[in-house]
């Protein structure tokens, strides 16, 4: 579409108007990428949070009560981040500043506490379990102590 025309009309009296026709492409700014928010894609990456989120989305789909909401969840999600693109685009320096900031953050936590960012789910449950366990003898133990001690008065 041509931006800028002259209109004519064949009336005598008429004069020939400027007509001024903008088009998104020439009002928008240049066209730009929409910003990639890479501290997500990281953050998924972590395995026990990667691992969660796949027991998550498995519950969801194999229960007959939550597939319906879950699927419906997921279409208007996916909606609303389709109408959010010229705003995303417009907001695409911000973004991406938040993202490098966020990124430098999360460098910094996995250089401080390396062990959750690499900690495979498995080895937290056995840890978890062992752990259970040893607090459990260690409560049990005066627990049984204090009971065949009130036995004791009891019997007596």
């Amino acid at each position: 579409m041509n931006p800028l025309r002259l209109h004519s009309c064949s009336i005598p009296s008429c004069t020939p108007t400027l007509t001024v026709t903008f088009t998104m492409a020439s009002v928008a700014q240049p066209q730009s990428q929409l910003p990639k928010i890479t501290v997500l894609s990281r953050v998924v990456s972590i395995p026990l949070i990667a691992s969660s989120l796949e027991q998550i989305n498995a519950v969801l789909e194999k229960n007959m009560l939550t597939r319906s909401p879950y699927h419906a969840a997921q279409a208007i999600t996916s909606t609303a981040y389709n109408y959010s693109q010229p705003i995303q685009i417009r907001l695409a320096p911000l973004i991406d500043r938040a993202d490098d900031i966020a990124n430098k953050t999360l460098d910094a936590v996995e250089s401080r506490y390396p062990y959750p960012f690499q900690a495979q789910p498995e080895e937290v449950v056995s840890y978890v379990r062992e752990t259970a366990g040893k607090t459990f003898e260690n409560v049990k133990s005066p627990a049984v102590d204090v009971a065949e001690g009130i036995d004791k008065v009891g019997a007596t």
